[in-house]
């Protein structure tokens, strides 16, 4: 397993990669694909998320994105997320091995404009949005393992300790945290603010994140005095980075500030009965 270094690098690099590929233009069409693509599969733990996803199912992607008697297109989504992200792998590999048009791909479904750039994006986002979506959470919790990890070997202080059994396995005790980690949590939140003011957020939402990330502050401080509130604080947090501004510019920043808090963090709910 790779280090908490090498996986925030990961997870920007890929952010960068499916951001472009996710805007991608009408007079530049190519480039953001192929460089999807490549870097899916030359990076060998973004490709292993997939194929671990995805070994031993039977599914034909054209069962997903298919046409109707009358030629239009379709995408009919399956119950099974495997299935689907199977179908997305396969579609996306068949239109860069085969150097399928996105341009033509695109215009068979409905967009609510008239830009050819709009087609494309909107047809990018219906068929590849949640494969990229699910690659990010899976990184995410390769994160959290390791942090965990490394929590777990430097985590007692004076308020309380965290036991080991003979097979090394946790003990869970008092809901504790280190003074090297409150201060880790502190310079993160920081950077969040910083970077927050940079990106294009309706006001009420940078105002109700950045209530919930204090919160949550407040409440580790404190030993986890209210857990509920903590929980709520952190699922919102969550939430919020499936917002739509942290795939560009400085959204990107913000988007892996609050995924290294969030995983810093995550430990610490685990605990919450």
């Amino acid at each position: 397993m790779l280090d908490i270094k090498e996986y925030k690098k990961i997870s920007l690099d890929f952010r960068r990669v499916a951001s472009n590929f996710l805007r991608t233009e009408y007079t530049n069409q190519d480039i953001p694909l192929q460089r999807f693509y490549s870097y899916i599969e030359k990076e060998s733990t973004i490709k292993n998320i997939i194929l671990n996803k995805i070994d031993g199912v039977d599914y034909d992607f054209h069962d997903c994105f298919g046409k109707d008697e009358f030629g239009r297109s379709y995408i009919d989504i399956p119950l099974d997320e495997e299935k689907h992200i199977k179908a997305m792998y396969d579609y996306l590999s068949y239109i860069v091995e085969n150097n399928v048009s996105l341009y033509s791909l695109s215009m068979d479904f409905p967009c609510g404009s008239k830009k050819i750039t709009d087609y494309l994006q909107n047809f990018i986002d219906l068929a590849f949005k949640p494969l990229i979506d699910y690659i990010q959470d899976e990184l995410s919790k390769l994160m959290i393992m390791v942090e965990e990890e490394k929590m777990g070997i430097d985590m007692s202080n004076n308020q309380g300790v965290i036991n080991y059994a003979k097979d090394n396995s946790v003990i869970k005790s008092d809901n504790v945290i280190n003074h090297n980690t409150l201060e880790e949590i502190a310079n993160v939140i920081e950077s969040i603010k910083d970077t927050i003011k940079n990106v294009d957020i309706d006001k009420d939402e940078k105002d109700n994140v950045l209530d919930d990330i204090e919160l949550v502050q407040e409440q580790l401080q404190c030993s986890i005095e209210k857990p509920a509130r903590l929980r709520k604080a952190f699922n919102n947090i969550k939430s919020f980075l499936t917002n739509s501004a942290l795939l560009t510019g400085a959204g990107i920043t913000l988007a892996e500030n609050i995924n290294e808090l969030v995983t810093i963090v995550q430990p610490f709910i685990d605990k919450i009965a």
